[in-house]
Order: C-alpha cells, then structure tokens, then sequence
C-alpha cells in the first residue's frame, strides 16, 4: 500500500449509500445525497470504511439512484482531474456497477436541463410529477426495456472503462452490487423478491454466449456474438466473482445477522468494507508467485489417515484392500501433494482466498486413479466454484504412480462434464510415460465441448534424485572414472548382480526361485523379506515352482541387505519396526557390485511405462541395468536420453510383447553373466 495514496470509488446508493441522518433529515431518503448529509453518511459506508482499513484518503462519488450511463459518466470526468494531482500508480479504482436496465435520459425544459434516470425495475410504483415523463416511462417500459439493449450496453461499459483504465496505468477492480431481473420484477403473482430471488448477473449474462444457440446469426444480429466473450475476459481478471447481494445474503444466512433490506445497513458496509479492503491488498501486494491453496481435505497423510478422513470415504468400498504381503490398506482418494513445495508456490489459507484471486490446488491421487476421478465431487466447494470460473487450477498428482490410464480418462471427463468444470483448467501429472500419447488417442474421434485436460507424462524419479542426495540417500557426486578404476582394483571382492526388491509380486517371487533354484547366491547381493503364495506361476515356469524349490526358499527368507533392511519389517508404515517399501538402501551397495537387476512397476501392463528409483539410482551411480519392465521401456529411456547396455548384452527382449517372455529375456541375461568367469 505504499505507493497508493487515494481509493476512487463509484456506483449507486449501495456505494453512496442510502443513510441519513435522522436529527437533520429525519427518515426521508430523499435528503440522502444533501451536502448536509455527508459527513453523516459517508463515515458509514463501505468506501470511507475500506480506506480506513487501509490507511489511504478516499474519494466516494457515487450517487443513490445512479445508473451504470451515470458510473461512466463522472468516472470519465474524475480520473484526469485525479491524475492531475496524483500519479496513476498512486490511485487505486473501485467500480460498483449498478443493476444494468437503469437508463439515462437527458431532459431538458422551462424548469429542468440535466440528466434523467429511468428505473424500470419500478415499473409498478413509478410515479412522476410530469405526465409526459410518465407516459414516456409507460413506453419505455413496455416496447424498450429488453435484456439485448440494457446487457448490451452494459457490457459496453464494462469494456470501454476497463480499457479506460488500463490506458491510464490505474489498477482497479469492479464488482456487482445487484441485479434486479425483468422476469422476477413483472412475476405475475408478485411472490417474488426483486433483490433477493433475481439471478447472478454474470451468469445471466452467458446465457447470451455463442456457444448456447445452434443458429448465432440472431446473436450476431443483436451484437452479443464476441462482446460476452470479451467481457468473461474481463470478469475473470478484475471482478469480485461475488455480488455485494450475494455476500451480504450468504452471511445472514450463516450467522442470521441482518445486513440487508433493500440497501445494505452499516454493519453490511462494514463487512463488505473488510472484504473490498482484503481483496485490494491481495491485488497490490501480488508479487507474482503462484499461490496454492492448503485445507484439510489435501493436507491428509496418504499413508497414514486420521479416522476423520476415512470416515469421508466410508461409502467407497474399493479403497478397503489388503497389499502384498497381506496387511489391511485403506489410502484416502486424495491426499497431499508435495509439487506445490517442489515448485516453490506460495501457500495459503483458504479464508486469504479472495474471489478474483487465481489459485492453485493440488492433491495426489489414489493409486486406483480412476476412483479419485469418479468422485471429483469430493473437492472442496470452492475449489469446484474455482474451476468452473477459471480461477482454479487442479493438479491431479499421480507421479508416485504410472499405471494406464484410459479407465482413468473416461471417469474423469464424465465427472468434469458432470459438474460443469473447465477442463482446461484440470492438469494430470503423471510418471506414465506413453501417458501423453494415450491421452491424445483416447480423444481421437471425440468430440469434447467442455474441451480437454492437460495430461503431462514427467519422470518423477529423475527429479527425485535430488532430493534422496539432500537426505544422504545417494551420494552428492558420482565420478565414474574413479568407480570404474574402484571396480577394477577389487574386481575379485565385488559381488556382481545386485537385487532389492521389498514388495512381492509374481515376478520378483519367480526370480527369487531362479537365483534359489540354481544356487546363485554367491554372485548375488540381494534384499527379499516375504515370498507370497497367493500368486499362481505354474503355467509358464513348472521348473522353478516346484514344492521343493519354494519351501527351501521360504526357510531362507528374509535376505537382509543391510541395517535398513533389519529393522524394515512389521505392518506398513515409516520408521523403526513397520515395512516401508520405498525405504533406501545403502548406497555403497552400488560400489560392491557390478549389475542391478531391476523388476519395474507394471511390466505386464499395457499403455503403460513407468519407471521408478529402482532404475534411475542405479544410473545415477553409474551401475548397468538389467531390467525387466514394459514392452518398448528401454526404448523410452533412450528417447530420454539414456544409454543403455546393448552393446554388452542382448536387449532386444525388449520387443516381445508377451510379459513372461519377456521375463525369460532377462533370465536369459543373468544366467549368461553368472556363467562367466572372473
């Protein structure tokens, strides 16, 4: 607030006021814009009481029973005046548009020569001394008063002092103080409330967009066709997405004090005085850095709930699973994210959110992605009210994860149609890394008026290098010159194949059965606390799964590679005495041996490819990778830039589409390199 030293306010009596003071005036309103009345009046209003908040000079020159021509009229008077006496960087603008279908005239005869207002939401009280005026509002009301002119006009207000300003350098913002609806005014039954029953203007106002009508010819005749587009523009950047009505209603109702009758009394200035003062601060003191918004609902640990947040999930059966090793898992759909920290955004409270603000929400999903997406309905009502006016930004964080994601595509679309999201505004964040590409041959032949989701395919693990380095995980510098001349001076102490795998899956079972069946222990460094018997491996490897071979390899298990891995064991969970699957390991592992044996995530699923620590650690210390994972994910991590061991070994396993085949390709491998001698 340094720099500014003046609020500019203008509108109608919710801005002037509609007070006065009752030893001069007693209760005739008809005084209310008397000099006399000012310095009763003004102290009481929402202009005098923001400037006070921010300890600036106001100039209120509003006027009870002002039009939006009015608004126009004096503001064009008053800014070159105001610039004349301060620099633009030092006013700050608030416009209080008026209900749009007041219409000014100017009238001129023997006793009068100035501007008339017309109010047609009077129509049935409307009285004037002079019977040709009320003929004339007679007229008017029943052949001129239509929404196509007085919207009309109203957004050409909006756009010519917007523009206005802007050429000034003058930083302002607007709201709508009413709107009083034709349909409600002349409701036959007269049950309707002109203020409180009338709509949200700016959604009355899009129901004249183009992309309502088949046929756009009437609105291009009547000149809506760009002028709503360009007014949303507008609306997004400097309004108060909230009415001065609309607040002062959703206050009464929730703490039952009365604000408003027809014009807000002077606790609703105050109020509102508070909330205008709020959103003026939040507007100047924007540095520029995004901000994110942190509740309750996305702060929530995803490995370690409070009951309070399963209770919300109570009614969804299907996050109720047992994992691997045959422990009770129940994980929230949504939970916090850590990119808003990665990206250095700023946080803030959900009561610091103004309106006009654009905000950032972020949430990691559930690892069943398309779950989260079918209950999208679960966000927040401000956040789902920020993405349908675009000021919202939902990131949807699946980089722990990388499963396929067409399931997930057709959940989430249906619930953005469902509840009139903008789907531009809606970014999924994926270690998917054909993610992108499935996306685009999902929408292929689709059709989408809502328009489309940003699917962005990012390999999380590669930036989470940094942070494992930064926890002591992995070391700070890696030299693969002094490594390889390491390896060569203790080539005969080295172990050569290293495996940690700390989940059971059928995969990382069979090859433990391999290296168990062929007694290839020691050439091996390995980390496996649990073989799990529920999977069926009989079809495709009978040699390995005979009874013999699991029983001998049960009673060897657990293979501890170190401390870590010792005091890893109990239910899941994080610390000393519960099983952390992506707990790290030693990184001197890396040092002792001369191969990672990699089992990926997902290896027999299709359109996926996601690839995890388990294959950038080991690159990053400069140890060759054996890996088994998805069709084609060797290729992908050279379109990435990597190399990988072809010249050594055979990787054209690669390309076998069936998994178990596949499988057998890496067997192949680490049984050829265990044969061979030192």
């Amino acid at each position: 607030m340094d720099d500014v030293k003046i609020l500019y306010t203008n509108g109608d009596s919710w801005t002037a006021g509609d007070i006065v003071d009752p030893e001069k005036f007693g209760d005739r309103l008809e005084h209310v814009m008397h000099p006399d009345n000012d310095a009763y009046r003004l102290p009481r209003v929402w202009p005098n009481k923001t400037g006070d908040r921010l300890g600036i000079k106001t100039l209120n020159r509003s006027v009870a029973g002002s039009s939006n021509d009015g608004i126009v009229r004096r503001l064009l008077v008053d800014i070159p005046k105001l610039l004349r006496e301060y620099k633009p960087e030092e006013i700050f603008v608030v416009i209080g548009w008026t209900s749009p279908e007041r219409k000014d005239f100017f009238y001129r005869d023997e006793h009068s020569n100035s501007w008339d207002t017309l109010y047609p939401a009077e129509v049935h009280h409307f009285e004037d001394r002079n019977s040709d005026i009320n003929d004339f509002y007679k007229i008017y009301v029943t052949k001129y008063w239509h929404e196509e002119e007085y919207l009309t006009r109203f957004l050409g207000q909006n756009i010519l002092v917007y523009n206005y300003l802007k050429s000034k350098k003058i930083k302002f913002l607007f709201f709508n103080a009413f709107y009083e609806d034709k349909s409600v005014v002349l409701d036959e039954n007269q049950n309707l409330h002109n203020l409180k029953d009338s709509p949200d203007l700016y959604k009355y106002i899009n129901k004249f967009h183009q992309s309502k009508f088949k046929d756009t010819r009437w609105i291009e005749h009547i000149g809506f066709a760009e002028t709503v587009d360009e007014f949303n523009e507008i609306h997004k950047e400097v309004y108060l997405d909230i009415s001065f009505k609309d607040y002062l209603l959703r206050l009464e109702s929730n703490n039952k004090h009365k604000l408003l009758e027809y014009h807000p009394n002077e606790a609703g200035h105050r109020v509102w005085s508070k909330y205008i003062a709020n959103a003026v601060k939040s507007l100047l003191h924007n540095d520029g850095r995004h901000k994110f918004v942190i509740d309750n609902f996305n702060q929530v640990s995803l490995h370690n709930p409070s009951e309070e947040i399963i209770e919300l999930y109570k009614d969804i059966e299907e996050i109720n699973e047992t994992d691997q090793n045959g422990h009770r898992l129940c994980r929230p759909l949504f939970s916090q994210s850590d990119l808003p920290l990665i990206l250095q955004f700023d946080g803030i409270a959900p009561d610091q959110l103004l309106p006009h603000t654009d905000f950032f929400y972020f949430v990691t999903l559930h690892h069943h992605n398309y779950l989260s997406a079918r209950h999208l309905d679960m966000l927040p009502d401000y956040v789902l009210t920020g993405l349908r006016n675009s000021k919202c930004k939902l990131i949807l964080d699946n980089t722990l994860e990388g499963d396929k994601i067409e399931k997930f595509l057709e959940e989430l679309y249906t619930s953005l149609d469902k509840l009139n999201i903008n789907h531009k505004c809606v970014y999924y964040i994926t270690s998917n890394m054909i993610a992108e590409d499935t996306h685009r041959a999902y929408l292929k032949d689709k059709m989408r008026k809502g328009g489309i989701i940003n699917v962005i395919s990012f390999p999380w693990n590669i930036y989470d290098i940094k942070r494992l380095i930064s926890l002591g995980h992995l070391p700070e510098e890696v030299d693969i010159e002094k490594e390889i001349q390491f390896k060569r001076e203790s080539f005969c102490d080295l172990k050569p194949f290293l495996k940690v795998n700390r989940t059971c899956r059928p995969e990382r079972n069979l090859f433990m059965l391999f290296v168990n069946k062929f007694n290839m222990y020691d050439k091996f460094k390995i980390s496996f606390n649990k073989y799990n018997s529920n999977y069926d491996l009989f079809d495709f490897f009978p040699f390995l799964v005979e009874e013999e071979n699991i029983e001998d390899l049960k009673k060897k298990i657990p293979f501890d590679i170190d401390q870590t891995d010792i005091e890893n064991h109990g239910l899941p969970g994080i610390g000393k005495g519960k099983f952390d699957a992506d707990l790290p390991f030693n990184p001197d592992h890396y040092r002792d041996t001369l191969f990672s044996v990699v089992m990926c995530a997902f290896p027999f699923v299709e359109n996926a490819c996601h690839i995890h620590s388990s294959t950038y650690n080991p690159i990053y210390c400069g140890h060759p990778i054996i890996q088994f994972g998805p069709v084609g994910h060797l290729k992908k991590l050279k379109r990435l830039g990597f190399k990988t061991f072809d010249r050594w070994w055979d990787e054209s396993y690669d390309d076998i589409s069936f998994g178990w085949d596949r499988f057998k390709g890496v067997l192949n491998i680490v049984e050829d390199l265990y044969n061979k001698s030192n």
